[in-house]
């Protein structure tokens, strides 16, 4: 074990490097992936201010503005398989977006919406789809390539409905719930104010990343339960 002062010694050793990404609170970092274009040395941030920024540290001074919105972004999901990200922000909104650095056109594209405080999102590492929680006690999951290649309405499932009753103190899960079409969605959201009580907020989501239980989502919140389940029925 290492001595009090060693210890202090390390803790006030310079970084490697520090700069100032945003002009406000950062919300979420988030590493480049070796598969894709991008590697050790890119950075993505999203913040307050609604930017979305992509680093190169190596010169971090230089940041390039991926993504900018009236808004806050809460957190980003990266999705190198289809060389773009996912974004949530305080609309209770995930967004699908892809720079147009093939040389195309820049996709936009709503995925889903909750009817409160998205707080938490994520993408497969395997399948295209990408996850999604929020105050709304509900855990969300749409496919990407619905609205990417627009062969279908895009439409999202929830998994389950967080419940509580309290009265009897008691927490339930709903489920098989119909899946919602997104244009309505959108305007559910967009002209009704929805209360939910606090103990059915759910914060984080996350796909397994071990190709044998790619299958599984994790997902927990505020009540302290963890959920864990398999999201994709068929063949692997």
């Amino acid at each position: 074990m290492s001595s009090p002062s060693a210890l202090t010694s390390h803790a006030t050793a310079p970084p490697a490097i520090a700069f100032t990404g945003h002009s406000t609170a950062v919300s979420q970092i988030e590493w480049g992936d070796q598969t894709t274009q991008y590697g050790e040395f890119q950075l993505f941030s999203s913040g307050f201010d609604g930017e979305m920024l992509l680093h190169d540290i190596r010169n971090p001074w230089a940041s390039e503005q991926l993504f900018k919105m009236r808004g806050v972004l809460t957190c980003i999901s990266m999705f190198p398989q289809l060389n773009g990200y996912c974004l949530a922000d305080t609309e209770n909104t995930v967004r699908y977006f892809r720079p147009g650095w093939d040389g195309g056109d820049s996709k936009d594209a709503d995925e889903e919406t909750h009817f409160k405080g998205k707080q938490d999102i994520d993408v497969s590492q395997f399948y295209a789809f990408v996850a999604s929680v929020g105050a709304d006690g509900c855990l969300k999951m749409s496919n990407l390539n619905r609205t990417i290649n627009k062969t279908n309405r895009p439409v999202q499932v929830n998994l389950y409905q967080l419940g509580y009753d309290a009265g009897k103190d008691t927490f339930t899960y709903i489920e098989d719930l119909p899946e919602e079409n997104m244009a309505d969605m959108i305007k559910k959201t967009e002209s009704v104010i929805f209360l939910f009580d606090s103990n059915i907020s759910i914060q984080r989501v996350k796909f397994n990343c071990n190709k044998n239980a790619m299958k599984w989502v994790a997902s927990g919140g505020l009540a302290g339960l963890v959920r864990v389940e398999t999201a994709f029925e068929g063949r692997d």
